[in-house]
């Protein structure tokens, strides 16, 4: 099966996060993964299907989202329709309803943070331009409620929404041109020019209270986005402004994940995946980057051919992978071949014995 959507679910009380996924034909799971010794298992807590007879698939793609409270699960598969699964630790078999929406044209949607319903805000587009708004999910009745907050005619380029946990709480609302904060209360925008020279297709939170991002373009650049904060008389904690920082070149990314102690890994479509570590000083080019370990990927292949490089009968599969500043050529071979684990520089060498047998030896 070909995924469309995973998403972590973070459940009180469990030692560690669930994966939502929902494949190509619409069939839903929650999975856990499970070490017993030396073996991993990975265990179906639930499952379902989630198609509809009719209904127009997006033209914009799938999306899943997950409540932060783990309360539901939320798709967008089709025009005008917004999917709910509800979630309840009991139940092995995964249900789900529709709630019409309006809004045909959902360029992004995400779930809200620190509300006492579940609460979604999305970015959509009708004549007039693009707009922000947010609803709350009745589960009782099964259908949307009036939203604390909404805000028109934001940037025409408006494609990503990212929820902020408390204590600033609101949304992020990625432009091509600005990024601009919303709360209902409170309304911050900035627009540097760094961001300007491409599209920023994904993100990831590097702290648990929301004060910094990771955001990455189309030309495999790296930000870093810092919510700065400022603390009132009464104690209460607001927004005082964003700031946008370039901390380097990567592949380019189709999605982020901080790990830890400054270590991202970089899923790309277009190249090469990567492991990379973010410095505290810079080097001599200017970067906070530096690239730890590189996962092939050969995709997407536009075209290819089969040669014999080496005059030897045997052929070699030459392909063109890549997209954009990822685009390369790859000979692929069948055969023996032989990599470096480690290596030390020993003078004088004149032997080499196995390891096993040199435990033996110091043994007896």
């Amino acid at each position: 099966r070909y995924g469309q959507s995973v998403c972590s679910l973070y459940v009180k009380g469990e030692s560690k996060d669930l994966l939502f996924i929902l494949t190509a034909k619409y069939n839903a799971c929650i999975l856990e993964y499970k070490q017993n010794g030396d073996s991993i298992d990975i265990i179906t807590r639930a499952h379902g299907n989630v198609q509809d007879r009719i209904g127009r698939p997006s033209e914009t793609g799938v999306i899943g989202i997950v409540d932060p409270e783990c309360r539901m699960i939320g798709l967008r598969l089709y025009d005008g329709l917004f999917k709910v699964i509800p979630l309840d630790r009991d139940n092995r078999e995964l249900k789900a309803f529709n709630i019409r929406l309006e809004e045909l044209q959902v360029i992004d949607v995400q779930f809200l943070y620190g509300c006492q319903a579940p609460t979604v805000c999305f970015i959509y587009q009708d004549p007039q331009g693009r707009h922000v708004k947010t609803y709350e999910v009745s589960l009782r009745e099964k259908e949307f409620n009036k939203g604390p907050w909404k805000q028109e005619n934001v940037e025409a380029e408006a494609s990503m929404v990212i929820p902020v946990p408390e204590p600033f709480g609101g949304a992020i609302i990625i432009g091509q041109e600005s990024i601009t904060y919303h709360n209902g209360d409170k309304y911050l925008a900035i627009a540097p020019p760094t961001i300007k020279q491409s599209t920023i297709v994904c993100h990831n939170r590097v702290d648990p209270n929301g004060s910094r991002y990771l955001l990455g373009d189309m030309e495999g650049r790296l930000f870093m986005l810092l919510l700065e904060k400022e603390e009132l008389m009464d104690g209460a904690v607001v927004l005082k402004d964003l700031h946008v920082e370039l901390l380097g070149e990567t592949s380019i990314a189709e999605c982020l994940t901080y790990l830890d102690n400054g270590v991202v890994f970089v899923g790309s479509r277009l190249g090469d995946s990567q492991l990379v570590k973010l410095n505290v000083d810079s080097n001599d080019q200017g970067s906070y980057v530096a690239v730890m370990e590189t996962f092939t990927n050969l995709g997407p292949i536009v075209d290819m051919c089969v040669v014999d490089l080496e005059r030897q009968g045997q052929g070699q599969l030459v392909t063109c992978s890549g997209a954009f500043k990822e685009g390369s050529l790859r000979i692929i071979r069948n055969g023996i071949g032989i990599h470096e684990h480690a290596s030390i520089d020993l003078p004088g060498i004149k032997g080499a014995v196995r390891a096993d047998f040199l435990f033996l030896l110091c043994k007896y």
